[in-house]
């Protein structure tokens, strides 16, 4: 579904950046302009934005919901007294 939707946009704003643009140059600059932005907004958010989600919440329930999502329920039950997601205790 990401990839479809990721897609379209991607179709779409071809086509906008097309009609605006005449010189296979200037549409190079406009795409690269906004690469840069995106770019540059990801690299923000993930230090500033995510520092603070971390502080707020904390680290044990982030890395739950990372694992929840990594793993199974049934990988965290005990499948015998000495081994744990498939680790040797």
């Amino acid at each position: 579904m990401l990839t479809s939707v990721s897609t379209f946009l991607y179709m779409e704003q071809a086509r906008i950046i097309s009609g605006m643009f005449e010189s296979r140059e200037a549409r190079a600059a406009a795409f690269a302009n906004i690469d840069f932005i995106v770019q540059l907004s990801s690299f923000l958010i993930q230090i500033f934005i995510t520092s603070k989600i971390a502080e707020f919440f904390g680290v044990k329930w982030l890395l739950g919901v990372y694992l929840g999502k990594r793993y199974k329920k049934e990988d965290f039950k005990f499948k015998s007294e000495e081994t744990i997601l498939g680790v040797n205790l």
